[in-house]
């Protein structure tokens, strides 16, 4: 079968005494770059030289995917996603409607294992600032929160939906900062930074009972007139005693702050780190030995540029060590996740020398030694760490946004998992057809291990819909498929482009286009036998036709070399 373009209507057709079907152009799922002007020479190789099993990139789709229209809204932004016991995904959503938050709304939303709609609640209609949290405690229960204009909503909710309480915390002198909650043992805590009495910021802390009444309320200004208090987390840990971190500011000094708090608000211990020098707290997890956790940023030797960094306090406040690690120049720090073991797992993503953006992820075992660094520089394409989670052996799940500035910013949700070494075992770049920016804010697993991915998805104006993807614990190869040396390759000189395509698989499966380093770079629908690409890269690739269990069926080596 040979198809040709019609680069007029956008659509296939056949070519003279050839069979084709007709499809629209943008039902492929493809991320590849902008054809250049030199043409590629494309090689297929012998089927003797591929690559072992073991070497090639393992490929992977969702099992199902969830997303939702946010209409009359113009917009959402996706902000926390939490796993019940029952293997339900409760997620939060701010939806955006023109410029002001006092338009825009807080939406919870619960699906079932198998993607459907268990509830949804509108938190909050009016906001004050577009911050919010959630968090599920051990009865299935949610907690959820939101910034309106006058006051903090808190909200209680029964696995089913069903509202427990509401309770409306004043709260004035709003910043455009973060907000938190947490639970346990019978307490709930928010916290958020506010406009103290000096004119300056402070920590802001609420402790509520578990029916919804606040108890106590402490703020912490560290430093004089004109200070500043950044709040940049909140945990609690299997005490039911909280815990945040910051930053803290003054005309003379600055210095990360850690603080642990009782049950009552009283302050148990303080500690700080890197006094004089820019550097902040922005996540925040115990250990199951009470050991606490702090991911953050840190100025690095040259000036401007800031490093990734994480911290780690024993029960009395003791510094136990400490790790800075860089991604490019400057580092963002976004995740932090702790294995059962208490090993260490964080992201963030940096800034490389030709201005684009890589992502960055790293492990430490439980004394602080580096078990493994990856950094994913995908040339002047855009990669954004935004989340990730250990999984039992060693392995993670970390998760993003793959943008091209070359194609307006167009992106999709990247989704990787690395082994207990740090190497990848599979990867997937997610975008519909008619979607322009895609990605990804938070990944977390389900109780068998099943993993789930919170984020967006944007078509070419501003309309947004909610999205939330779910992978198998056990995606990837089920077996090693069979090498051939059946695809077929041409150039399409209407469109400047290389076709490649195979007939011998079925109407569920798709093809792959993976690198050396294993990322998909380019796929097609599933039953699109085909793939069109631009200018790729010179060098080593791997096709291979996928069932819809992610399962290899056949693959066969491709050399790009310039002509």
């Amino acid at each position: 079968m040979k198809v040709g373009i019609d680069t007029a209507s956008g659509y296939l057709h056949r070519y003279p005494g050839h069979d084709a079907r007709i499809a629209p152009l943008n039902r492929y799922r493809t991320n590849c770059r902008p054809m250049r002007c030199e043409a590629l020479l494309v090689l297929f190789a012998l089927p003797a030289l591929l690559p072992t099993p073991e070497a090639m990139a393992q490929m992977t789709d969702p099992i199902w995917v969830y997303h939702k229209e946010v209409a009359p809204f113009n917009g959402s932004i996706p902000r926390t996603v939490e796993v019940d016991g029952q293997g339900c995904s409760v997620f939060l959503d701010v939806l955006v409607l023109g410029a002001s938050p006092s338009g825009w709304s807080v939406l919870i939303t619960s699906v079932d294992p198998q993607g459907q709609e268990v509830w949804s609640d509108t938190l909050l209609d009016h906001l004050g600032m577009p911050h919010a949290d959630l968090v599920i405690d051990e009865n299935n229960r949610v907690y959820a929160c939101a910034m309106g204009p006058g006051s903090i909503r808190v909200r209680k909710y029964e696995p089913n939906g069903a509202v427990l309480w509401t309770s409306d915390i004043p709260h004035t002198g709003l910043q455009d900062l973060p907000l938190f909650i947490d639970e346990g043992e019978g307490y709930v805590f928010v916290a958020t930074t506010c406009m103290g009495d000096s004119l300056g910021r402070e920590f802001l802390v609420h402790g509520l009972t578990d029916a919804g009444v606040p108890i106590w309320e402490i703020r912490v200004p560290w430093s004089a007139f004109l200070s500043n208090e950044f709040m940049g987390g909140l945990c609690v840990d299997s005490s039911g005693r909280p815990y945040v971190t910051g930053y803290s500011f003054d005309t003379l000094a600055g210095s990360w702050v850690t603080l642990a708090l009782d049950t009552d608000g009283s302050v148990r211990w303080e500690a700080r780190a890197f006094p004089s020098i820019v550097a902040y707290g922005t996540d925040i997890l115990p250990t199951e030995d009470g050991r606490i956790v702090v991911l953050g940023m840190k100025a690095a030797q040259l000036i401007g540029e800031t490093d990734l960094a994480v911290l780690v306090y024993d029960t009395t406040g003791t510094l136990m060590w400490n790790q800075q690690v860089s991604i490019g120049g400057v580092d963002v720090s976004m995740d932090l996740s702790i294995g059962p073991d208490g090993s260490v797992y964080c992201i963030g993503t940096g800034t490389a020398p030709d201005g684009s953006r890589d992502l960055g992820a790293f492990s430490f075992d439980p004394t602080g030694l580096p078990t493994w660094s990856y950094i994913l520089d995908d040339g002047p394409l855009h990669v954004l760490g935004s989340g990730i989670v250990s999984e039992a052996g060693g392995s993670c799940v970390l998760v993003g946004t793959r943008a091209d500035p070359l194609q307006g910013g167009r992106s999709a949700v990247f989704t990787q998992r690395l082994d207990a070494a740090g190497q990848p075992l599979w990867s997937d770049l997610y975008a519909v057809p008619n979607t322009w920016m895609n990605g990804a804010n938070d990944v977390v697993l389900d109780p068998v291990g099943d993993i789930l991915v919170h984020g967006v998805m944007r078509d070419t104006v501003v309309l947004s819909e909610i999205l939330l993807l779910k992978y198998a614990q056990n995606t990837g190869l089920s077996g090693p498929g069979s090498a051939t040396n059946a695809f077929l390759v041409w150039p399409n000189p209407a469109t400047d482009r290389v076709r490649i395509a195979c007939a011998g698989f079925d109407g569920s499966s798709s093809l792959r286009l993976i690198d050396a380093l294993g990322r998909v770079v380019a796929w097609g629908a599933p039953g699109m036998r085909h793939l069109d690409l631009g200018a790729q890269a010179p060098g080593l690739y791997t096709v291979a036709a996928v069932n819809a269990q992610g399962s290899v069926l056949m693959h066969s080596p491709l050399v790009v070399v310039d002509r």
